[in-house]
């Protein structure tokens, strides 16, 4: 179970550095991951599960790529925790991104339009540049739902 204590364990053991910033749980989760914000400046994101644990060292790979490419702000990976003996997975420290979480928002709020049309123009981008766009099983959302019955 991932836990508040957990987090600053993992904190402490891996990035001393970072264990004198106060961590407190966000107020809304994702289903994917527990998240903690770390300071003020960042946040811990930790996968509740191996399949979504998948998707970690993607994501510090080619967020800061695509950082550079698009008109919006994405999350931005600062650190990637190791797999231990207290916690199995991966996991990330992020900057923190003042705002509302885009699962939080109504299906009517404007934020959303203007999240499709990134989406979109960044389809075009891709497409103009002959960039395969495969879907990848991890990124699909197919999951086992056994994992929500723990």
């Amino acid at each position: 179970m991932i836990t508040l204590e957990l987090a600053k364990k993992l904190i402490a053991n891996q990035f001393p550095e970072y264990a004198n910033l106060d961590i407190v749980s966000v107020e809304k989760q994702g289903h994917d991951n527990r998240t903690y914000r770390l300071g003020a400046d960042f946040l811990i994101r930790m996968p509740v599960a191996g399949s979504y644990a998948l998707k970690v060292p993607t994501e510090h790979k080619f967020l800061p790529k695509l950082a550079s490419q698009l008109s919006v702000i994405i999350p931005e990976p600062i650190k990637m925790g190791a797999p231990s003996k207290d916690y199995p997975y991966p996991f990330s420290i992020y900057k923190w991104l003042e705002g509302q979480s885009a699962n939080h928002l109504t299906i009517y709020d404007p934020i959303l339009e203007s999240i499709a049309l990134q989406l979109a123009n960044f389809r075009l981008f891709a497409i103009s540049r002959s960039i395969e766009m495969t879907v990848n099983k991890v990124y699909s959302g197919a999951v086992n739902l056994k994992i929500y019955r723990k």
